[in-house]
C-alpha cells in the first residue's frame, strides 16, 4: 500500500512538472511577441484611449467616439486628464513601481510573466487591479472595492465574493463612488458604451475556447468559476470569470494562493486573518513558487 500510494505520489508530481514546463513554455512564447511588439508596433494604445477620456471629459462626448472607447467610471477620465502630462513613458513606470507592494519573490514573478508586459505595452490597468487585489486578500481591500466601481470587470468578482464579509466596508465606498458617479451626469452613456466595448474586446482579442465551442463555453466558464471560488482557487476562478479573455488577464493566475485545511467561500473575513484562504503575505518556497 505505501508502495502504491509513492507511486501516485510520483505520477502526480510528474505531472505537475509537465504542467509547470508547458506553462512557462507558453509564457515565454507570448513574452518574446509581447517585448517584440515594443519594437514593431504601437505601444500604448489603452494609454491613448485614457488621455483622449482626459480631455472629452472636459469638452464633451466621453462616451461618443468610435473605434474602442472609454468604458470605465466617468470619475477616472479626469484622473487620467490630469496625469496626461507623465505620457506613456510615465504611466509604464508607474506600473512598475505598483509591483514595490509586492512580496518580493511575487514581484519577481510577475516581472517575467507575459501578461505583465502585455499590459505595460497597451498602457492598460490589469496591474493595478492585480495587485489592488492582492492587498485586498492581504486585509487592505480599500482600493480593491474602489476599483471594482471604477473599473469594473468580471475578473474581479470572485475576489469581492470571498471578501464578503467586509460588506459594510463595500457598501460605504459604493454609496460613495456611486453618489460621485451620479453627480457626474455621465451614467446611462457609461452603461451603454460599458456593454459596447465588452463586445468589441470579445471580438477583436478574445482568446477564449469560446472561439471554437461558440457561446456555449460562457456558461461553462461561469460554472468553472463559481465552483473555484467556492473551493477557494481564486487564481483560475478570476481568469474564468471574464467572458472572453485577454492576455493581460493572466495576471490574475498570479493569484493563487496555497490552500490550507480546504479552502472555501465562507472562510475568509478579508480582515488579513485566513479561515481557509491563505494570506498572500505568506509567500515562500512551497507556496506559490517551485511547487
Amino acid at each position: 500500500m505505501i508502495e502504491s500510494a509513492g507511486r501516485r505520489s510520483y505520477f502526480f508530481l510528474s505531472w505537475r512538472k509537465v504542467g509547470l514546463v508547458i506553462l512557462w513554455t507558453v509564457n515565454g512564447i507570448f513574452l518574446a511577441v509581447t517585448l517584440a511588439a515594443f519594437l514593431y508596433a504601437d505601444v500604448g494604445v489603452d494609454w491613448d484611449i485614457y488621455t483622449e477620456a482626459g480631455q472629452r471629459y472636459f469638452t464633451g462626448g466621453l462616451y461618443e467616439w468610435d473605434g474602442l472607447p472609454w468604458r470605465y467610471n466617468p470619475l477616472l477620465a479626469p484622473v487620467f486628464g490630469l496625469i496626461a502630462p507623465i505620457g506613456y513613458v510615465g504611466w509604464s513606470l508607474l506600473h512598475f513601481a505598483a509591483l514595490l507592494v509586492l512580496p518580493r519573490k511575487m514581484a519577481l514573478l510577475v516581472l517575467v510573466s507575459a501578461p505583465f508586459w502585455n499590459d505595460v505595452y497597451n498602457g492598460n490597468t490589469m496591474t493595478f487591479v492585480f495587485v489592488a487585489a492582492w492587498q485586498a486578500l492581504a486585509g487592505r481591500p480599500v482600493a480593491f472595492f474602489a476599483l471594482s466601481l471604477l473599473i469594473p470587470r468580471p475578473v474581479m468578482l470572485p475576489v469581492l465574493a470571498v471578501l464578503w464579509r467586509r460588506w459594510r466596508l463595500f457598501a460605504v465606498i459604493s454609496i460613495a463612488i456611486g453618489l460621485a458617479t451620479l453627480a457626474t451626469g455621465w451614467v446611462d452613456e457609461w452603461v451603454f458604451a460599458s456593454d459596447v466595448a465588452n463586445l468589441s474586446d470579445g471580438m477583436i482579442s478574445d482568446m477564449s475556447p469560446a472561439n471554437i465551442v461558440g457561446p456555449m463555453w460562457y456558461p461553462i466558464s461561469f460554472a468553472l468559476a463559481a465552483g473555484m471560488t467556492w473551493k477557494g482557487w481564486l487564481g483560475p476562478a478570476s481568469f474564468l470569470a471574464s467572458a472572453y479573455w485577454s492576455l493581460h488577464y493572466g495576471l490574475m493566475l498570479l493569484l493563487e494562493p496555497r490552500r490550507r485545511n480546504g479552502d472555501r467561500l465562507r472562510g475568509f473575513d478579508g480582515s488579513g486573518a485566513s479561515h481557509g484562504v491563505a494570506d498572500p503575505a505568506d509567500i515562500g518556497p512551497g507556496h506559490w513558487v517551485g511547487r
